[in-house]
């Protein structure tokens, strides 16, 4: 399934789930709701209920996993390709040997 609008954000997408951050069946939903299907479509193709599309576009959207069967919980504070980036930058400062601030930290 492809969306029928591209937007650059959805390269992004698909290079998560390049690397597996995010899988096919994430993409499909985020794709069959931005192409116009109603939640009871997208329900019956996969065999979940609303609540559970809703959860599952909202997390892919924001590049947080999701698989079909997956115990409900909070949302992180960070995408895992958030906290990557994160850890880099961490990593880079202490290479320099220099502190990171708390301005470049959330920047």
């Amino acid at each position: 399934m492809q969306p029928r609008t591209r937007i650059p954000e959805f390269a992004e997408l698909e290079n998560y789930k390049n690397l597996g951050l995010l899988t096919q069946m994430q993409l499909d939903l985020l794709y069959r709701r931005v192409n116009g299907e109603s939640y009871q479509q997208i329900r019956n193709v996969y065999s979940i209920s609303k609540m559970t599309v809703a959860r599952a576009i909202m997390r892919t959207a924001t590049c947080r996993s999701w698989t079909k069967g997956q115990s409900g919980g909070g949302m992180t504070l960070l995408s895992l390709p958030d906290e990557m980036q994160f850890k880099k930058l961490v990593q880079e400062m202490a290479d320099d040997l220099n502190c990171i601030t708390t301005s470049m930290a959330i920047a």
